[in-house]
């Protein structure tokens, strides 16, 4: 099967990438095969060996690739707003749907995969830490302006939106019910409005 006639090389590696971030979400590290991976992008797995080397390093590239998007898809994407308006879009995100994300399996699986691999655990504290700068960044800018309380922590609140983004795929992955999205949102603009400067 090898590559496709008429696709590049660079195609080819991106179609080995996106069915990559589907197997492993689906199937998890452990669960994916080279063959499974192979077969979701429709070519043999000789290609997987050419562009990665392996199965470890095809699990490192795509959780680069797929990374970012999918901690915007799973936590909210952090933008330069009001910090405020953006925690309150955090909030909303979280239950904008009653199905289980798709995407969230792949951070979940590399959230695992870093407690045994110091390449993804890495990879994951990085991408959060980064997560936890640019709240930091839009709370500060808030603060400058006069819109957020100074007395509010900036590593706090990035803290907290972060830790409430992966405790949210925690209760998917555990198929609990969902909180009325009313109640979620009067929740979370009660808390924005504390931070409001008075």
């Amino acid at each position: 099967m090898g590559r496709k006639a008429g696709v590049t090389v660079a195609e080819t590696r991106d179609a080995l990438l996106r069915a990559a971030a589907v197997v492993f979400a689906r199937d998890g590290y452990e669960g994916a095969s080279i063959a499974d991976i192979a077969a979701e992008a429709g070519i043999s797995s000789g290609p997987i060996y050419t562009h990665f080397g392996g199965k470890a390093e095809l699990f490192a590239a795509t959780l680069r690739a797929y990374d970012e998007r999918t901690l915007d898809e799973v936590l909210g994407r952090v933008e330069a707003h009001d910090a405020a308006t953006i925690l309150a879009a955090f909030g909303r995100a979280l239950t904008a749907s009653d199905k289980p994300r798709p995407e969230a399996g792949l951070l979940i699986e590399a959230i695992v995969a870093a407690r045994r691999d110091p390449a993804a655990a890495e990879l994951v504290a990085e991408r959060l830490a980064a997560r936890e700068r640019a709240v930091r960044r839009l709370v500060s800018a808030g603060q400058r302006s006069g819109d957020l309380d100074e007395r509010v922590s900036p590593s706090a609140v990035a803290r907290f939106s972060l830790v409430v983004g992966l405790g949210s795929l925690l209760v998917d992955v555990a198929g609990l019910d969902r909180t009325d999205q009313e109640e979620w949102s009067r929740l979370i603009a009660g808390i924005t409005r504390s931070m409001r400067a008075r």
